[in-house]
């Protein structure tokens, strides 16, 4: 693993972690990315594949950074109703 940026980097460059997850990358369920968590709130102005994590919110009383939707799910996930 190697760190770039923002984001912790696995083998083939696949980003595990982004600043803005409540969590680490894949230390909630392997096969569930954010845009399947109920925490994860999508820019729906820009309409770009990113958004914010509410979870993250919830623990630090501040807004976190965007990140990719694609982005591995945390052990805080909570799949949408």
């Amino acid at each position: 693993m190697r760190v770039l940026g923002n984001a912790s980097l696995i083998d083939g460059d696949v980003p595990m972690t982004y600043a803005g997850q409540a969590h680490f990358g894949l230390s909630g369920p392997t096969d569930k990315r954010c845009a399947d968590c109920a925490s994860f709130e999508p820019n729906r102005q820009l309409r770009l594949d990113i958004g914010t994590c509410k979870k993250f919110y919830d623990l630090t009383s501040k807004k976190g950074s965007e990140f990719p939707e694609s982005a591995f799910a945390c052990k805080y996930f909570e799949p949408k109703p």
